[in-house]
């Protein structure tokens, strides 16, 4: 060993002789370096590419998308809007739009496979027990459809609604009913007051008192767009040509109309484009501070740019270096340039202070230099080798992502190292600072060092104690599997999603299962009699058996039969706008005299409208109409469509909607199975897709997907946490050669972990997808300090905290954490969870090595002196 010590030592005295051939050469070397980055920068955000394609769920996965390609790669555009109608006339518009002027962007796009039919025949879809209060809640609104029916203006309406306001007066059964309705239409009428039309959703409102769910107003296209992995956002330009479509037909908020969007395409696109963003103003905010950091601890502007220098060159090196590797960054490897600037600005800043304590005790600028690089460059070579082996531990799981982060980093780290020792003592050589007139030192903290050396039984016990309650808070640490909590909640398609969580077309929560025909109502009685299943559905599901078909045709042919003649709308009526307002004046007089215990508090303040309204005028009573009228045409229309349909046959399916359940070569059909309970809650999404499973091993979904892919991580930085420990482990050994020491820097180590992970227990704090990457690395980055700490003791310093050895530390544990905290400020949730995560493992490890080694490391070899 003392060979390749000695060869090293000339090789840093070496670069310190020839300083301006080293120098030229790394600024020539970066240049090259950052201009082949610059040229060959590529990044793949496709998602499916970032963990192991040869496993069980991702082969499953892979197959169902082979059969049903269609469900991939999906832009779920979301249309809302006060009624359904006016959805629907949105959607038609947008829809139209798109394809007019944005096709390009698109491989297809339409609305969901069979939504005409199965709104045409809901009826015959219906339970038999819900099929009668639907047909019951229709027959109560025949009254107001059929008086708009007959005169589609305010004077049909309206006359309806004073026989329901007198019926009500008298407390007739029923007539309660119309109570929600004055509150809908108060609404609307104070909207016409100011010119703006507010239509009353009077599907909701015929739903009310009945089991019958309201009319959604919501409509939806499914979209694929033409997908480029080679950008950040792979979907954006379709995602932007639908803004820029809503935008021109003013499908706005300001409009009543919400275009929105979500699915897996929009998660995407949003999830890389804040990655994107936050690495920008993260990685600038973090070399901003770094560089404050330096000025604080150097002391010396020629000593900051020397370091901020050799940072820009080791940064352009390893860029670089992960290109050329990797031929392409990922979502998780481009977060290696925040890493690498705040862990390589430690090696500086211990080459730094360590020379200026050597300038102060020495005259000789290149004599203080050479012996500053002698001292620091076996923990230096120690601690890089730590940090690269954190790092590199990830290299051979098959969690590929977090591999190639592994990879870059790794080998960034031995180029920060081999710079920090070779390319910035040859700039100090060429820019030497000033005399160094003071000790390095923190004098406040002197205090504190007495007590600690002084106590160090204290420090043991009180170490043994916080051991203990971590360990407890340990069985209280959850893992959070689920991918959509680490997005940003604020993001559109985040927050869209979580509106609409409870609808299968755009919940993630569902497990698909590919089945051959023959065997799929079988397969589905199984999955049914699963506690943790709550629906099951195949297309057979929508083929009712021709007995309870002929049932239900009976109760609608009568329901038509009673309802149908009422309900021809009459054409060519032009509204009267006298008539329209002596029947509003005689609608207030009726509110008005509502008696107390029936309506009197609502047709107060629908009267007291209605009153300034026909003081406005007939512009408020044409407002008004257009609020109230064409809804109810509308659902006089829609309710004419039901009674007509007619029974289903497989003939009548129609052939998109046979798509979405069978494959290509009518071979397999599909069967989509959702839980019973919350399945954001992880426990519940894992029993459920678990069971699934263990009847049909070929399911896949999102929540076979959660499952999966989180055993593969877990195992991943199981096997990187070992590898990472047996690493560190060997270099302890290697450098340290003495076991009981080696027990106790990676004692210190052990417990800053423990302690780590017992408050994220106790705190509620779980461990995701992407905080889990801290874990290994820990042990990489915690050990260079114990190494800084050791190697002080063993050449028989004292007070390492309140000296150069402290200030170094402390100002490396800064740049570190300035790295880490810009991650953790980040709006998307995995990389902020992953900062803070970081965060407090290096703040624990940092409290660790400078508290609690020291108390076991007890008296120096040489002096006989107790740290601190």
């Amino acid at each position: 060993m003392s060979h390749w010590i000695e060869k090293g030592q000339a090789l840093l005295a070496w670069c310190q002789r020839r300083a301006g051939l080293v120098v030229a050469a790394g600024l020539a070397l970066g240049l090259v370096c950052g201009g082949y980055a610059a040229q060959n920068f590529r990044i793949n955000t496709d998602v499916t590419k970032l963990l192991d394609q040869d496993s069980l769920w991702r082969q499953n996965e892979m197959a169902f998308s082979r059969l049903f390609p269609q469900r991939d790669d999906l832009l779920v555009i979301v249309v809302e809007a006060p009624t359904g109608a006016l959805a629907e006339q949105a959607r038609a518009a947008l829809l139209a739009e798109l394809r007019a002027k944005h096709a390009s962007q698109f491989r297809d796009m339409d609305v969901p496979p069979g939504e005409a039919f199965l709104r045409q025949h809901a009826l015959y879809l219906m339970p038999p027990e819900m099929l009668s209060v639907t047909l019951d809640a229709m027959t109560m609104g025949q009254p107001f459809l059929a008086a708009v029916a007959a005169q589609p203006d305010l004077n049909g309406f309206l006359s309806a609604f004073n026989r329901g306001l007198q019926g009500l007066a008298m407390g007739e059964a029923g007539a309660q009913q119309i109570k929600p309705v004055m509150a809908a239409l108060t609404i609307s009428a104070q909207a016409a007051l100011t010119g703006k039309a507010q239509p009353v959703n009077w599907p909701e409102l015929f739903a009310q008192g009945s089991d019958l769910p309201a009319q959604d107003r919501m409509r939806f296209i499914l979209a694929h767009p033409v997908l480029d992995y080679s950008a950040l956002s792979a979907g954006e330009a379709a995602a932007q040509a639908v803004r820029e479509s809503a935008q021109s037909l003013n499908l706005t908020p300001d409009h009543g109309i919400r275009v929105r969007l979500t699915g897996s395409v929009a998660l995407a696109n949003e999830e890389f484009a804040s990655v994107a963003q936050d690495m920008d103003w993260a990685g600038a905010i973090a070399f901003a501070l770094v560089v404050l950091w330096l000025v604080l601890a150097l002391r010396s502007p020629r000593l900051v740019l020397a370091l901020v220098v050799t940072l820009l060159v080791g940064l352009a090196m390893t860029f670089a270096f992960a290109l050329a590797a990797v031929g392409a960054l990922n979502v998780i490897s481009i977060a290696f340039a925040v890493l690498f600037t705040g862990l390589a600005v430690d090696f500086g800043i211990q080459v730094g202070v360590r020379y200026r304590q050597c300038r102060y005790e020495m005259s000789d600028h290149k004599a203080a230099l050479s012996l500053a690089v002698r001292q620091i460059a076996p923990p230096l070579t120690l601690a890089a080798l730590g940090a690269a082996a954190g790092f590199l531990a990830f290299l051979p799981t098959s969690y590929i992502g977090v591999a190639e982060l592994g990879l870059i980093s790794g080998v960034g780290m031995l180029i920060a190292a081999a710079l920090n020792l070779t390319f910035l003592p040859a700039l100090i050589c060429l820019m030497p600072p000033g005399p160094q007139t003071r000790p390095v030192q923190m004098q406040a903290v002197r205090p504190f060092e007495d007590w600690l050396s002084h106590h160090p039984r204290a420090v043991r016990r009180t170490a043994l104690a916080v051991a203990v309650v971590a360990a407890l808070g340990l069985m209280r640490l959850g893992f959070d599997v689920d991918p959509i909590n680490l997005k940003d909640p604020r993001s559109e398609s985040v927050s869209t999603l979580r509106d609409l969580i409870a609808d299968p077309l755009v919940s993630p929560y569902v497990i698909d299962i590919p089945v051959a025909a023959t065997q799929a109502s079988a397969l589905a009685a199984r999955l049914r009699a699963l506690p943790e299943v709550g629906e099951v559905r195949g297309l057979h599901d929508f083929l009712p058996d021709a007995a309870a078909q002929a049932q239900a045709q009976t109760l609608i042919a009568d329901t038509r039969s009673l309802l149908e003649p009422s309900l021809v709308i009459a054409a060519d009526h032009a509204p009267d706008l006298a008539a329209e307002r002596a029947r509003l004046a005689e609608t207030v007089a009726a509110l008005e005299a509502l008696p107390a215990q029936n309506g009197q508090e609502q047709g107060k303040a629908l009267a007291a409208v209605l009153r300034q309204g026909v003081l406005a005028g007939d512009g408020f009573v044409k407002t008004w109409r257009d609020s109230v009228v064409p809804g109810l045409l509308d659902q006089t229309r829609a309710l004419t469509a039901l009674l007509s349909a007619e029974p289903i046959t497989p003939q009548g399916v129609p052939p998109q909607m046979n798509r979405d359940w069978i494959s290509a070569d009518e071979q397999t059909t599909r069967l989509e199975v959702r839980p019973k309970g919350d399945p954001r809650e992880s426990r519940i999404l894992r029993i459920f897709a678990e069971s699934v499973l263990a009847v049909a091993p070929q399911a896949t979904g999102m929540p076979i997907s959660i499952l999966g892919s989180g055993q593969t991580i877990l195992g991943a930085f199981a096997e990187a946490a070992g590898l990472a420990f047996l690493a560190v482990l060997a270099l302890l050994i290697f450098m340290l050669r003495q076991p009981l020491l080696v027990s106790k820097a990676l004692l210190s180590l052990m417990l800053a972990g423990l302690v780590t992970l017992g408050s994220m227990g106790w705190l509620g704090w779980p461990l995701n997808l992407a905080n889990i990457i801290a874990l290994p690395l820990m042990l990489g980055l915690g050990v260079s300090f114990g190494v800084y700490i050791v190697t002080w003791w063993q050449q028989g310093h004292a007070h390492p905290l309140s000296a150069s050895m402290g200030v170094a530390i402390i100002f490396s544990a800064l740049t570190s954490l300035t790295a880490f905290g810009s991650l953790a400020a980040s709006a998307h949730q995995g990389t902020a969870s992953m900062g803070e995560l970081l965060t407090a493992c290096l703040v624990y490890t940092l409290v660790a090595n400078l508290v609690i080694l020291p108390a076991l490391l007890g008296q120096s070899p040489k002096t006989g002196d107790t740290l601190p």
